[in-house]
């Protein structure tokens, strides 16, 4: 329960740090500009972009999630649902899983090709602070979904695996 509250608590302050760190890096990325950076409307292109590029890996993200939950409930778990005969749940949960990942792996694989295209052999792009803070977010989100995912295993294990 305790990890569980700290998770949550975290969780929690995740939206907070992100904006902390888009106004950090923005001042600081003013503040030591040396004339040489892009102007004004290709920086809000260039956010523009990472943000739907994120947004649709969310997306088919969620949709992959769903679909492993819906897995996991059905073969390992042997839920409820699937046990007492109400396929209907079962069947919204693969329909919402299957359009998300329809719908968001297409659009993240334009996005993050676009992406890749303006980046190749542009050393500016390739080290350009919303590209650096897109990375970093991914990997911290990775991280703490994976964590809470593990954590919310070794709770099923070890509350003793149903027979």
């Amino acid at each position: 329960m305790m990890v569980s509250a700290v998770l949550s608590v975290l969780f929690s302050l995740i939206p907070v740090a992100v904006i902390v760190a888009i106004v950090l890096a923005v001042r600081s990325r003013s503040r030591f500009s040396n004339g040489s950076s892009s102007d004004g409307a290709s920086t809000a292109r260039h956010v523009w972009l990472y943000m739907l590029t994120f947004i649709s890996l969310g997306i088919f993200a969620a949709g992959i999630g769903q679909l492993l939950a819906l897995l996991f409930d059905l073969t390992i778990k042997g839920s409820y649902l699937a046990q007492s005969g109400s396929q209907a749940f079962n069947l919204q949960q693969l329909s919402l899983g299957l359009a998300m990942i329809v719908i968001g792996g297409p659009l993240w694989f334009l996005f993050w090709n676009s992406i890749q295209q303006k980046a190749r052999g542009n050393q500016q792009e390739i080290g350009a602070w919303v590209r650096k803070f897109f990375l970093n977010l991914v990997v911290l989100i990775t991280a703490l979904t994976s964590l809470t995912g593990l954590v919310e295993f070794l709770s099923w294990v070890m509350s003793g695996v149903p027979t």
